[in-house]
């Protein structure tokens, strides 16, 4: 008696399997039925192209990318946790990948299960090249008010300028307060940290005279950690016109098409800066 239909591994040792089947002349006839159980594990241990663009976007391979592409694979393409290809590019620097993804259509702005994103994940990461290719793309924080509020201090709270410039350049509002309205300055300032006041003022264009539910200001918060070259710092003019240039930096990002930031309008500019010139 012919032995039945049996799958072996194929010398290579990987997914692909060479299925042995005797001649069907000493057999009866097979029907799809009947071969469908001899098939089905074998194709459930197949890589499918969705996995197999994950893979190739993790590891950076570009022309194996542009070849699922090709072939009809979704750019969005995404696992599990709803990560996308874009995302494991982002998360292991492969520029190229990211450029060719975008290229063919990939959502910039798709999140996983954990509420990440691309952009979220070049901003933390430091990879400041594929922040400006997603910010281009149409990618912007999808943060809510006290998430962003949140990340942001706790950026100043770690004492870390460099990520606190990356959330400015990607959009970042540095005037959002947290659940007692303390923004990222009144923690800078109570920390005594000049140059993480430097950044917010300089180049998030923070409002001076943001009001905490117990009404101090940045200031006061200064005055009372006795930071006196912080303190010195905030009432000076030389910061009342960095934060007004830079809220006019926010303002023309915002006109052509960027998220995020405050003071996107003339009304906003006077109400943070009264008193400087060609404000009313």
């Amino acid at each position: 008696m012919t032995p039945p239909p049996r799958c072996n591994m194929d010398s290579a040792g990987c997914t692909g399997y060479l299925l042995r089947i005797a001649p069907l002349s000493h057999h009866a006839p097979l029907t799809a039925l009947a071969v469908l159980p001899l098939l089905l594990p074998l194709l459930l241990r197949l890589p499918s192209s969705l996995q197999l663009l994950l893979t190739a976007c993790s590891k950076g391979q570009v022309s194996r990318v542009q070849e699922l592409l090709d072939a009809g694979c979704p750019p969005d393409a995404a696992d599990y946790d709803k990560r996308t290809g874009l995302m494991l590019a982002v998360t292991h620097g492969h520029r190229d990948v990211v450029q060719l993804l975008l290229a063919a259509g990939a959502n910039p702005n798709a999140r996983d299960n954990l509420g990440g994103s691309a952009l979220l994940e070049a901003v933390k990461s430091g990879r400041e090249g594929i922040m400006s290719d997603l910010l281009a793309g149409g990618a912007w924080l999808q943060l809510s008010r006290q998430e962003l509020a949140a990340a942001l201090c706790e950026a100043v709270a770690d004492d870390q300028p460099a990520l606190l410039q990356r959330f400015i350049a990607a959009g970042a509002d540095v005037n959002l307060g947290d659940y007692d309205r303390r923004t990222p300055l009144h923690v800078a300032a109570a920390d005594g940290k000049l140059a993480l006041v430097r950044v917010l003022v300089e180049e998030g264009g923070a409002d001076l005279g943001a009001v905490d539910r117990w009404g101090k200001t940045p200031v006061a918060e200064a005055q009372n950690a006795r930071a006196g070259a912080v303190e010195a710092y905030l009432r000076s003019d030389e910061a009342r016109q960095a934060a007004y240039k830079a809220r006019q930096v926010v303002a023309e990002r915002a006109a052509s098409g960027g998220r995020g930031g405050v003071g996107n309008d003339l009304a906003s500019l006077q109400e943070m800066s009264p008193g400087l010139p060609g404000l009313g």
